[in-house]
């Protein structure tokens, strides 16, 4: 009776020895390719007015936000785009995501991208560009990305702003 627990108990020790061995961890904090799958659409933030154009007229826009498997715009009404390559993203907990990539300006300028977003609710997320110290935290609406060719939705038609002599 005693070799056969002991036989037993040594082969329930040599499997778990194994087995600790084989397991494969999946860290959260690694990154991964392209971007969450939760955050990808059409988002827009609500109208804004702006400053710009000749003799520092107003203007009113919105910033709109397009984020792919592989891709991730961000652009603005009148305004370039932000649009950062070799992306990449890591989970950090609560519905907030950590994406990093590296945005190409000109032929031998590249700048790190680096932004904080939080998904508040599938109709809205926060984001915070973590590069730029001054930056404020943008809410994001989500949208059709359709544009309406009567009313030019969510990029509405200004007319510039010219002074009369």
């Amino acid at each position: 009776m005693k070799k056969i627990c002991r036989a037993l108990l040594l082969a329930v020790m040599a499997l778990g020895v194994f087995s600790a061995v084989n397991t494969q961890s999946a860290s959260a904090s690694s990154y991964h390719k392209g971007t969450p799958t939760a955050l990808r659409g059409y988002w827009r933030t609500k109208m804004h007015k702006y400053r710009g154009g000749l003799h520092s007229s107003y203007y009113w826009g919105y910033y709109h936000l397009t984020i792919k498997k592989n891709s991730f715009r961000d652009a603005g009404i009148q305004a370039g785009a932000e649009v950062p390559t070799k992306l990449s993203y890591r989970y950090l907990g609560h519905h907030t995501y950590y994406l990093k990539g590296s945005e190409r300006m000109g032929k031998s300028m590249v700048y790190p991208f680096k932004w904080k977003i939080k998904k508040i609710s599938s109709k809205k997320l926060t984001t915070l560009d973590v590069i730029n110290k001054g930056s404020k935290t943008t809410t994001w609406y989500r949208f059709s990305g359709q544009i309406s060719k009567h009313t030019y939705y969510p990029y509405p038609y200004v007319p510039l702003a010219y002074p009369k002599d």
